[in-house]
């Protein structure tokens, strides 16, 4: 996700160290290391912490190993800023290395709003711990500055996940296919289903709503995997069951940037619950099905519709969002998150910051209330 960033960056003639960690050097997650390296970025440090679990105790040692080996990294390396996109718990655990050492954060993402999610409140707590932030749209901008950061530090730079999208030389449906092993498929969606962390239902039994609707409207299945959640593992598993028991449904641990996206592209719509929907597929005017409450919250661009977790509404939904009409309008409307050119705008931000240093200690931003 942050290629463009680190390609805008050492052209301004900054150093740029990367660090992988987490499900990129997981093995059951796809091994996703390999795809920084053929970026052409070679890592600086591989710090392991993924615990085997699939629980909320697993998700706490892995912070835990979180902090502890970034913050060796980090009093080794000592580097001028730490640049951090999201909300995931593990990156709290990199933020709280980070600020404890007086080192610089820079996050990419914060304002934003997820409320069937634990990364909600864990984005919030990343904000407070930064000294410089890129939102990604004007109204999470000004969410950032409610909560108490000084407007000269937050910068609406729009989101890079757009950029992505619209800057990679995507592949054809026919070398997609190849490049997947499928055999030419009739018209498929792509789904991500991932774990609702707030939320109190079984992950599997959700999955099997989704994709009962799913091989229920005719439609051939492109599944990536869920993420390391507590409740994810399982639902990797459960789709490998789907999988063998269903010749339409093709899963498959991680597309990787290229893939993925050029599927989205060639998609007749995107279905299941990851922020892809929200921000990556209206930008290749690929139309969306949001299900449940993971991302409710974030601004929606024209073009996704957001349904219940429920069989019927999601086959009615998914006919609703392929028909001609609905395809229309998503085209012809503007998108909230940028122009795709979000990384040399941050590039130069994040340079000029550099340049001018970072204050020892913030001060409390107060918001004058009608």
């Amino acid at each position: 996700m942050l290629r463009p960033f680190c390609v805008a960056l050492e052209k301004l003639g900054l150093e740029v160290r990367v660090v992988a960690t987490g499900t990129h050097l997981s093995h059951a997650f796809g091994d996703t290391w390999r795809a920084i390296e053929e970026d052409g970025f070679s890592i600086d440090e591989r710090i392991p912490i993924l615990v085997d679990s699939d629980d909320a105790l697993g998700e706490s040692k892995t912070m835990s190993l979180a902090l502890a080996g970034t913050a060796a990294y980090l009093n080794r390396r000592r580097p001028d800023a730490l640049l951090l996109l999201g909300d995931r718990y593990e990156m709290l655990a990199i933020a709280e290395a980070a600020f404890l050492l007086h080192i610089p954060i820079i996050h990419v993402h914060g304002g934003e709003v997820t409320e069937g999610a634990a990364d909600d409140a864990i984005r919030h707590c990343i904000t407070k711990l930064s000294s410089l932030h890129l939102t990604c749209t004007e109204e999470y901008r000004n969410r950032v500055i409610q909560l108490g950061e000084d407007p000269s530090t937050v910068y609406n730079v729009g989101a890079v996940g757009v950029e992505n999208a619209l800057s990679l030389s995507l592949l054809t449906r026919s070398q997609l296919l190849d490049d997947l092993g499928l055999e030419d498929i009739g018209p498929f969606v792509v789904m991500t289903y991932h774990p609702v962390t707030l939320g109190t239902g079984d992950s599997v039994v959700e999955l099997d709503i989704v994709l009962d609707a799913l091989t229920s409207s005719g439609y051939d299945i492109i599944a990536t995997k869920a993420n390391a959640d507590a409740g994810g593992r399982s639902i990797n598993a459960r789709l490998d069951e789907r999988a063998a028991q269903d010749a339409r449904l093709h899963v498959f641990t991680s597309l990787g940037s290229l893939r993925y996206l050029s599927a989205v592209r060639e998609a007749v719509a995107v279905v299941g619950n990851s922020s892809s929907g929200i921000l990556e597929a209206p930008a290749l005017a690929t139309p969306v099905v949001n299900i449940g409450n993971r991302q409710r919250g974030r601004i929606r661009p024209q073009g996704v519709i957001d349904v219940a977790l429920d069989e019927v509404a999601i086959r009615m939904a998914l006919c609703t969002a392929t028909s001609p009409e609905f395809i229309t309008n998503m085209i012809s409307a503007p998108n909230p998150y940028g122009n795709g050119r979000t990384s040399q705008k941050a590039a130069t931000i994040i340079r000029e910051a550099l340049n001018r240093g970072f204050p020892a200690a913030k001060a409390f931003y107060d918001i004058v209330l009608n």
